[in-house]
């Protein structure tokens, strides 16, 4: 005979209970939610920074040659960032640095004869007009070559010399000088020592560099020297 107190639903043994909420906490765990969540299972865009543990990410979970600068907070970039020696040249702005560089290169190779001083002649150079950046200054120097005839003289006790007057913008910025007190024909490079520019310009400027030449010979002189070559760099200041 079946009795209505066998239809009674039993409570539930200690150890059942138990038995349940371990499989609750189980299944809330990291190991069961990586094997039941997987890339399939979120959306595109769905994980945000602050879904993602601090300090957790490393060169490994980044694509090779996916971050480029706009990916880099500017300023936050350090020395002890950037491997030794890997930077060269090529990823300097020169104009930028607060050293002297060699901005351009100015030349003349004819053949001009200089004349007796004080008298002098202009001797042609090629790349004389260039720009001269915001707030730099400029120095000058370079060599000066010269072939002695042995009709320019030297006097006794004395020396035949040449001159090379360089100027920019029509302004004298220097000279350079060279001498010989033995005579006779030879060719000889004379160095030009650093010539001022000095010019600081707080705005780009256009500059025309120009040169003349001239020549002192003994009293009793038949032929004047003539100038073959003369080179010029234009040194940069920041």
């Amino acid at each position: 005979m079946l009795h209505l107190r066998s239809l009674r639903p039993r409570a539930p043994r200690h150890s059942t209970i138990v038995a349940y909420i371990a499989l609750i906490l189980a299944m809330g765990s990291p190991a069961v939610a990586a094997a039941l969540v997987g890339h399939a299972q979120l959306a595109n865009n769905a994980v945000w920074s602050n879904n993602v543990k601090d300090g957790t990410l490393i060169g490994a979970d980044v694509k090779d040659g996916t971050l480029t600068g706009a990916d880099v907070k500017n300023g936050t970039l350090a020395g002890a960032d950037i491997k030794p020696n890997s930077i060269t040249g090529a990823q300097i702005n020169e104009a930028s640095l607060a050293v002297a560089r060699v901005a351009l290169h100015i030349s003349g190779n004819q053949t001009v004869q200089a004349p007796q001083s004080p008298a002098s002649a202009p001797y042609p150079l090629t790349g004389g007009t260039y720009v001269q950046p915001a707030h730099s200054s400029e120095l000058y120097a370079g060599n000066l070559n010269v072939s002695w005839p042995a009709g320019c003289t030297v006097d006794a006790g004395s020396y035949r010399s040449i001159q090379a007057t360089i100027f920019v913008d029509g302004k004298s910025v220097g000279s350079a000088y060279g001498s010989d007190n033995v005579g006779g024909d030879m060719i000889k490079s004379y160095q030009l020592l650093t010539i001022g520019g000095g010019f600081a310009v707080p705005t780009t400027v256009t500059r025309h560099v120009t040169a003349q030449v001239s020549a002192t010979c003994g009293t009793s002189a038949t032929s004047q020297p003539n100038v073959i070559g003369l080179t010029l760099d234009d040194l940069q200041f920041r």
